[in-house]
C-alpha cells in the first residue's frame, strides 16, 4: 500500500513539473530570494525539468507494473534473507573460504617439503 501512495505522489509531483513549472518553483523557491523575479531559473532548466517529469512518471509506471503485474501470488522472485551480493548464499561462500584455506596450507605445506628436502652445500 506504501509503495502505491508513493508512486502517485511522485507522479502528482512530476506532473506539476510538466504542467506548471514555472508554479512549481514559485510555490516551492521563490521564498529563499529577496528579488525572486531575478533568480528565476531559465527556459532550459524549465525545460530540463519538464523532461525529467516525463521519465520519472514514465519509470515510476513501468516500475509499478513491474511490480504489480497479475498471474501470481509473487510477482518478483526475491533472494532469500541470507542471500549475499552477487548470488552466493552464506554456506557457499563458507564452502569457498575452506576450500581456499585448504589449497592455501597445502601450497605451503608442499612447497615446506620441498625446501627441507633441498640438500645444502
Amino acid at each position: 500500500m506504501g509503495l502505491l501512495i508513493g508512486g502517485l505522489l511522485l507522479i502528482a509531483f512530476a506532473l506539476w513539473t510538466v504542467i506548471a513549472p514555472r508554479q512549481q518553483w514559485q510555490v516551492l523557491n521563490a521564498w529563499r530570494y529577496r528579488d525572486p523575479d531575478a533568480n528565476e531559473p531559465s527556459d532550459l532548466s524549465y525545460n530540463l525539468g519538464r523532461a525529467a517529469g516525463v521519465g520519472t512518471i514514465v519509470l515510476v509506471l513501468v516500475v509499478g507494473f513491474i511490480i504489480a503485474r497479475p498471474g501470481g501470488d509473487d510477482p518478483l522472485p526475491l533472494p532469500s534473507r541470507w542471500q549475499w551480493p552477487f548470488g552466493r548464499s552464506i554456506t557457499q561462500r563458507r564452502a569457498i573460504t575452506r576450500l581456499r584455506a585448504i589449497t592455501q596450507a597445502s601450497l605451503i605445506r608442499r612447497t615446506l617439503i620441498r625446501l627441507s628436502h633441498r640438500r645444502t652445500p
